[in-house]
């Protein structure tokens, strides 16, 4: 059954592919117009997960804190005056908030995501680098008034090298093509009823370099 789910969770971002021997870009082609979160190649079968602590839950945008699975998507598209967008139904369903920005070495974006398992929650994000002529719908928000705008829990941004990155997280669970897969599992106990917390974390490189960063984290029981 937990596999199912993360199966379901994954499959409303659009990235699973059913064969491992297509090739994974690591910085997809950006739409001509920034407004959707791109597109993924992930692998149509994961390993299993460690019996770790979760690496990433949670993350700081703009100063306002960030839960996965406990902070509602509406709530942070009022608070950045960040519309919300919505594509497909059931279980491939997913809404979004676009914001990007600007650092020295060019543009960023940040797609803060609902699938249908999170309900109203923020169960995923997307950050990744974006070709230096990208073109932004005006529904996407910008975040550029602060030095780092996204403060995660670990110390990773993008642009670290792949042993910057293992000197950080150490191994990945996997590796496939230019992708790293971070995949952590551990038990929780939640009103008294024992549930378990999924949290993937992929990094994808461009000539070794991190350029894109997709977090999921779900609780079921």
């Amino acid at each position: 059954m937990l596999r199912m789910v993360r199966a379901i969770h994954l499959a409303a971002f659009g990235g699973i592919l059913t064969m491992c021997a297509v090739s994974v870009n690591a910085q997809p082609k950006a739409p001509q117009v920034v407004w959707e979160p791109p597109n993924f190649a992930l692998p149509s079968q994961f390993p299993k997960p460690m019996k770790q602590k979760p690496i990433i839950t949670s993350l700081t945008v703009a100063g306002i804190p960030i839960q996965l699975e406990h902070t509602r998507l509406d709530l942070v598209s009022r608070s950045l005056h960040a519309p919300e967008g919505s594509r497909g139904d059931a279980g491939e369903a997913l809404g979004w908030i676009c914001l990007y920005g600007r650092d020295e070495e060019g543009f960023w974006g940040l797609w803060l995501m609902s699938g249908e398992i999170d309900g109203p929650m923020i169960g995923s994000f997307q950050w990744q680098r974006l070709p230096s002529d990208a073109q932004f719908d005006h529904r996407c928000r910008v975040l550029g008034h602060s030095i780092h705008p996204i403060q995660l829990p670990v110390d990773i941004r993008l642009g670290m090298t792949e042993s910057q990155l293992e000197a950080t997280l150490g191994k990945p669970t996997s590796k496939f093509h230019n992708t790293w897969l971070y995949s952590r599992e551990r038990d929780l106990t939640l009103h008294g009823e024992p549930y378990s917390a999924d949290n993937d974390v992929f990094i994808f490189y461009d000539n070794d370099v991190a350029s894109a960063l997709v977090v999921h984290y779900t609780i079921s029981s």
